[in-house]
């Protein structure tokens, strides 16, 4: 629950700090980057407080109605689901756009753009529901394109032109 809440804080920065790396040499694609970050973000931060009240309201019902705590929490489990875990449409989106602006603008290791590339295309996937079993595959692959892009904007901190 508080995992979304964290990841969503943290999406904002990282998505301006790649706006600024990228905006010079790909505008179009990283405003559009950033977009898809506010709105991953707004979808985590949904999805914790969403869980965070509800869990609240299961656990209330649990010991007076426990029907309607197998019921409301079955509901809590969707629309949590759908929020922020269910798929990855927008993760995937967003780190699509970063990682071919990252390509045309050689502004992150090609490594990561590549790593980037399929974890995006991974997460467009995850939409289909014969294949939610690949949500794994776009973890990892995030887990390992978010260290990397950590690394590169901590060790290459060069100003950049940016765009308004």
């Amino acid at each position: 629950m508080f995992i979304f809440i964290f990841i969503g804080a943290a999406l904002v920065p990282l998505g301006l700090a790649l706006r600024n790396r990228l905006a010079h040499g790909a505008p179009v694609l990283a405003n559009s980057s950033m977009v898809f970050a506010g709105i991953w973000a707004a979808l985590m931060y949904a999805s914790g407080m969403i869980s965070n009240v509800g869990i609240e309201a299961v656990a209330d019902l649990a010991a007076s109605e426990p029907d309607r705590a197998v019921a409301v929490w079955s509901t809590l489990d969707i629309v949590t689901n759908g929020l922020g875990g269910g798929n990855e449409l927008v993760g995937g989106i967003w780190i699509l756009l970063v990682s071919i602006a990252g390509l045309i603008t050689t502004r992150l290791p090609r490594w990561l753009n590549v790593v980037g590339l399929i974890t995006a295309v991974v997460g467009l996937v995850t939409v289909v529901p014969d294949f939610e079993a690949v949500e794994m595959v776009f973890s990892l692959g995030s887990i390992i394109w978010f260290l990397g892009v950590g690394i590169t904007l901590l060790r290459d901190r060069t100003p950049v032109r940016t765009t308004r």
